[in-house]
C-alpha cells in the first residue's frame, strides 16, 4: 500500500476513533452531573460499537491477507452492523442531549457544549464511513486473450487487468 494512502486510513481510522472517545467523554462527563436519571446508555453504546468496529475491521485485514473469504465477508457484516449501531446511537445521544435539562433534577453545568461535541462526533463518524468509499480502487480481474491452436478453435491464454471503478465485496 502507498504512503498516501496509508496515511488516509490512518486519518480514517483516527476519525473514527475520535468520535468514539467523545462517546466515552459524554458519559464520563454527564455521569458525575446527573445521577438521577439514565442518561449513559445512548452514548455508552455508541462509543462500544465503534470500539467494536475496531476489532472487527482487524480481523477483516488479517483475513484479507490470508485470502479467507468467508472471514472477510463476516467481518465485513459484523463492522456494517456496529458502525450502523454506533451512528444510530449516536444520533439517538444527540436528541437526548436536548432533554439533558428536563431529566436530570440537579442542573448539568458544564464548560463543554454537548451539542458541538456531538455534532463533530456524527460528522468524523458520517466522514470516515463514507470518504474511503470514495476512493478509485484498482480491481483486477482475468480478460482473456484469444489464440487459435492449430484446429482454428479458440484458446483462452493469459490475462489482462484492468480498473474497475465499480468495486462490489
Amino acid at each position: 500500500m502507498s504512503t498516501a494512502k496509508s496515511a488516509f486510513f490512518g486519518l480514517v481510522a483516527l476519525a473514527m476513533a475520535v468520535a468514539a472517545a467523545l462517546q466515552f467523554f459524554i458519559v464520563f462527563e454527564v455521569d458525575d452531573k446527573c445521577s438521577d436519571a439514565d442518561i449513559h446508555t445512548a452514548p455508552t453504546i455508541a462509543g462500544a460499537a465503534l470500539t467494536t468496529s475496531f476489532f472487527a475491521n482487524a480481523v477483516w485485514l488479517m483475513a484479507r491477507r490470508k485470502n479467507a473469504e468467508t472471514t472477510q465477508r463476516a467481518a465485513i457484516l459484523v463492522w456494517t452492523l456496529v458502525v450502523v449501531i454506533g451512528i444510530a446511537a449516536a444520533g439517538a445521544t444527540l436528541g437526548q442531549i436536548q432533554h439533558y435539562a428536563e431529566l436530570c433534577t440537579s442542573s448539568i453545568v458544564s464548560d463543554i457544549h454537548f451539542n458541538t461535541i456531538q455534532y463533530v462526533s456524527i460528522a468524523l463518524l458520517a466522514l470516515s464511513v463514507a470518504a474511503p468509499h470514495a476512493l478509485k480502487k484498482d480491481k483486477k480481474a482475468l480478460m482473456p486473450t484469444l489464440a487459435a491452436d492449430g484446429a482454428g478453435l479458440p484458446l483462452v491464454s493469459g490475462g489482462v487487468t484492468h480498473k474497475s471503478p465499480l468495486v462490489f465485496i
